[in-house]
């Protein structure tokens, strides 16, 4: 779920920052877009906030096509565009409850070229107290790992709900999954796109367990693409992420 930020908050965001301020979304034209969208045998909904930001950021959410869209081959696009004055970022929110299992993305990106504002996440969620992501991102810094494992609530303590590493990929293909169980999460990241269980040792990237307990009553599997503190691109990018295909297995 989004959380809205306050009017008056959003006032004193725009004084700081007037880049952002300059236009809200036109809502008609949003309401003309569809809200679910169909991908890799699942039904997505797609997060519009129209006029209001939210977080996580707080960022402008859009189902606008030129935001999110299936292509062809069945693949989803993900991407953050800037246009009249404002930046504009996607999720989607598989409509189908899950529970525990394993949780896999195949994803066709280079997402270790991402702007050190950019973050792209994996992840499952119920609310603040029952999530577990794989994101990459280097949270504003020049000079910081870009992938992490995490298991919510917050605070984040690396070994115990965090695990940060950093991913250089020779290739746009990877596989990232989770195997959310009662007793902890198990996090593994390759390099390919092989059925789990089959991937080259050579070719894992990272893989971690972290040994914390969360219920998963009522968590859904989310994709989304984001500016962290909604700080614009540093480089001026419109970034995207293309996920060839999603899997949940009980």
């Amino acid at each position: 779920m989004k959380k809205i930020v306050p009017i008056g908050l959003i006032i004193a965001l725009s004084l700081l920052a007037p880049l952002y301020s300059c236009l809200t979304i036109n809502t008609a034209e949003a309401a003309a877009y569809p809200n679910t969208i169909n991908f890799s045998g699942y039904t997505w909904w797609i997060e519009n906030t129209n006029s209001q930001r939210a977080h996580p950021g707080p960022n402008y959410w859009s189902n606008s096509p030129q935001n999110v869209w299936v292509d062809r081959n069945g693949y989803l696009h993900l991407k953050i565009t800037y246009s009249n004055g404002r930046w504009i970022c996607p999720e989607v929110t598989c409509t189908q409850t899950f529970g525990y299992g394993t949780y896999v993305f195949n994803l066709a990106s280079r997402i270790d070229r991402f702007d050190k504002n950019i973050v792209a996440g994996l992840f499952a969620r119920i609310d603040d107290n029952h999530e577990v992501d794989i994101e990459f991102s280097k949270w504003g810094l020049s000079n910081y790992q870009n992938s992490r494992y995490t298991i919510q609530p917050a605070p984040y303590i690396e070994s115990q709900n965090m695990h940060t590493f950093n991913t250089i990929l020779y290739g746009d293909y990877t596989t990232h999954y989770f195997r959310w169980q009662p007793s902890g999460v198990y996090f593994e990241s390759f390099g390919g796109h092989y059925p789990i269980g089959s991937q080259p040792a050579d070719n894992i990237i990272q893989s971690y367990t972290l040994n914390r307990q969360v219920s998963t009553a009522g968590v859904k599997a989310h994709i989304n693409l984001w500016l962290y503190q909604g700080q614009a691109p540093s480089d001026g990018s419109q970034p995207e992420i293309v996920i060839k295909s999603f899997q949940y297995i009980p």
